[in-house]
């Protein structure tokens, strides 16, 4: 008994060690952010590569209450008059603290700032607001409010056709266009990402330096023929994906050549992964070698260097070059487990534990295989897609080895998810029918406001122009009665000299 006591002593004791030691950490980390804030504040501008590492921080920090305080009351020194702008790049980065250790939290901070926006009318108000819309997605995307987003989005949505804001528009169709590809509902993803496109303005550059992975004009037009690809490759329509994805690379690359801004990033990993990814699932890996070294050297951030590296697993296991895929794939795996990838934007596309698995059957390691498919399906636990490839794997390699049990157990998870998602799909394409009924009645709403306007337009125009004929019609009279005045005048005058005449002659 007093071992048992002295055990749970000792263990209170480490836990608290623990626990104020991360504190400590994270306290630390927050103020290392402040100092290159304040130092980055300067009377000769924005040291923006302290902003930016400040930034970095911030958004890899795990937050409290008190931190965020801090962080928010640093923030302030950089709202000068109407300019807020890097003011709500740091509370971006709060945010994307947030998205990765508490969701609902993230969701809920999301919230307030859009509404901080939507009560402001500053010259940046209107972009902001767009960027955390967009920003907000990943949460709502990778918790089990998924549900929650589609009615707020298709909300969104329709007041951007009523403002008649094709960039609010193209946004809300590009997270609506997400949200059904994560339950599975492809076409309808598709749909969504078709119309994106063609609201985004594709004759206009917009480059801002802090806002990465957000994007708007030219690079949303890329962006989203990126995202397009990714939903024929997820939907196994391969030359459709290599179509699109390789559309979304050259335009990035030829992008990148125009832009002279050293510090811009664009995500060429992005859509060289999904070109390279369905080349290789169709057979048809040519040409691969030559956009390595390119794409390579652009990628800046951790997740396009890990896309990448898993793209070039793929290939080298294609070329049944095991050793070297094997290293690639185990890499990406040490990235993602540090980065938390899982929570990210990339978090369907990022997935080394499948590949590796895939890697596993070729080499015969089936327990292996079996395990990595079950991180696999356990690393993003929203994404039905992920789980219904993961339990049909389980039971061909349970299959394979002998084990009947086991592979009926996930032959009838795979079906029981199906059924369960063939259920969800009926139910989001009603609300998929409702929603574009009721922007199809706003846009109807809004043309009919149109045609009644240009109705009274010309209406008004019409009455002007009678008024205006009318007024030319008597201007025109008077003018020919004054004239006829006067020569009636000129004639009588001549009549009376001519009898004056007349009568001196007599």
């Amino acid at each position: 008994m007093k071992n048992r006591k002295s055990f749970l002593k000792s263990t209170f004791v480490l836990l608290l060690i623990l626990f104020f030691g991360d504190s400590n950490a994270q306290q630390s980390r927050v103020d290392s952010a402040i100092t290159l804030f304040n130092k980055s504040n300067t009377t000769k501008g924005l040291d923006s590569l302290s902003f930016k590492a400040a930034l970095e921080l911030i958004s890899t920090a795990v937050l409290t209450d008190v931190l965020i305080n801090q962080i928010q009351k640093s923030a302030l020194r950089f709202k000068k008059a109407t300019d807020e702008e890097l003011c709500y790049y740091i509370k971006t980065s709060i945010f994307r603290s947030l998205s990765t250790t508490d969701k609902f939290k993230a969701i809920d901070y999301g919230h307030q700032n859009l509404k901080q926006l939507e009560a402001t009318q500053t010259p940046q108000s209107k972009f902001l607001y767009r960027y955390f819309l967009m920003l907000l997605r990943v949460p709502y995307r990778t918790s089990s409010k998924l549900a929650e987003g589609f009615p707020f989005y298709t909300k969104q949505l329709n007041q951007f056709k009523l403002q008649n804001d094709s960039a609010g528009i193209s946004a809300c169709y590009f997270v609506l266009g997400g949200f059904y590809r994560t339950i599975g509902l492809y076409e309808t993803a598709i749909y969504h990402m078709k119309n994106s496109i063609r609201y985004a303005d594709s004759s206009i550059t917009i480059y801002r330096p802090f806002n990465e992975g957000i994007y708007e004009g030219k690079q949303a037009w890329i962006n989203n023929t990126g995202a397009l690809a990714e939903y024929y490759l997820l939907k196994g329509n391969y030359d459709e994906a290599i179509s699109y994805a390789f559309t979304a690379l050259k335009k990035a690359i030829d992008l990148k050549k125009s832009i002279t801004i050293k510090s811009y990033s664009n995500t060429l990993a992005y859509y060289f992964s999904l070109w390279g990814t369905a080349k290789i699932l169709a057979n048809q890996p040519d040409s691969l070698d030559y956009y390595f070294p390119i794409v390579g050297s652009s990628a800046i951030l951790n997740e396009h260097k890990v896309l990448v590296a898993q793209t070039k697993a793929l290939y080298k296991m294609q070329m049944n070059r095991f050793a070297e895929a094997d290293s690639l794939f185990q890499y990406c795996q040490r990235m993602d487990r540090a980065y938390a990838m899982a929570s990210g934007v990339y978090s369907n596309i990022i997935q080394p534990d499948y590949y590796l698995a895939l890697l596993r059957i070729r080499q015969n390691r089936f327990e292996e295989a079996a395990s990595l498919v079950l991180m696999d399906m356990d690393r993003v636990k929203v994404n039905r897609s992920n789980k219904l490839r993961g339990y049909k794997l389980l039971a061909e390699i349970y299959q394979q080895t002998g084990k009947a049990e086991k592979a009926n157990l996930a032959y009838q998870a795979f079906i029981n998810l199906k059924d369960s998602t063939l259920s969800d799909q009926e139910k989001y394409r009603t609300i998929s029918f409702e929603t574009e009924q009721q922007i199809t009645e706003n846009e109807i709403a809004i043309s009919k406001l149109e045609s009644d306007n240009k109705i009274s337009t010309q209406s008004r125009n019409f009455t002007i122009g009678i008024a205006a004929l009318l007024f030319i019609l008597a201007g025109s009279i008077y003018y020919r009665f004054q004239s006829k005045k006067k020569a009636n005048a000129v004639l009588e005058k001549t009549l009376t000299d001519l009898k004056s005449t007349q009568s001196q002659l007599i």
